[in-house]
């Protein structure tokens, strides 16, 4: 485990995630000392939850490209587990962000970095949750092609349960219905026939 502690006079600290209301951290500053600012947040859930945290604006020295911009003056979400991994870069002038970041673990970092003379601004909230509280499934594929051609037979559509965060677990969800208008089956002696409990209707067969 990662631990970040913060030593600047600034900004940054060790917070508890709050489990009833979100918390908060609002840095604003118009310039910085002459070394510039790194600031460290490290966030901590209760045992058996993670973090979720919505970055509501970012303010930062833009380079006019991503190859400089993000990597002098920069807002670092980092979620994933130990927080050794590099996080989600924000650098620019955002006021109204709205991304949703969950933690894999019960730790998350906001990480603030800002160039000697420069100022910047940030608003991250953040909140403990149950680990299955970002989850979601995915759209429905389309439907499939049918199981027979003709006479009668199924198509299936499926979805799958996202990874909203680390905790979410992966499920996938089928949905089975009987083809409709599927061409009749010819036969020399029968004709057009379609299956027991089908309709034939001009050349189709259909559910009675």
């Amino acid at each position: 485990m990662s631990v970040f502690l913060y030593t600047g006079p600034q900004c940054g600290g060790v917070l508890l995630a709050p489990v009833v209301a979100p918390g908060s951290i609002i840095y604003d500053g118009t310039t910085t000392s002459e070394h510039g600012d790194k600031c460290y947040w490290y966030i901590q859930a209760p045992t058996d939850k993670i973090v979720k945290l919505t970055v509501k604006r970012v303010g930062t020295a833009w380079y006019g490209s991503t190859a400089y911009g993000c990597g002098f003056d920069y807002v670092e979400i980092k979620t994933a587990e130990g927080l050794e991994s590099s996080g989600s870069r924000y650098c620019g002038y955002d006021d109204s962000v709205g991304d949703v970041l969950y933690s894999d673990e019960r730790e998350a970092a906001v990480i603030l970095s800002l160039h000697p003379g420069h100022g910047g601004w940030l608003e991250v909230t953040y909140q403990a949750i149950d680990s299955g509280d970002g989850c979601a499934w995915s759209d429905w594929t389309d439907w499939g092609a049918c199981t027979s051609d003709c006479g009668c037979g199924t198509t299936t559509r499926t979805r799958t349960g996202k990874l909203g965060n680390a905790g979410c677990k992966v499920e996938h969800d089928v949905e089975i219905k009987k083809c409709i208008g599927i061409q009749a089956c010819v036969d020399a002696l029968l004709g057009r026939y379609c299956c027991d409990g089908w309709n034939l209707l001009e050349g189709k067969c259909y559910l009675v």
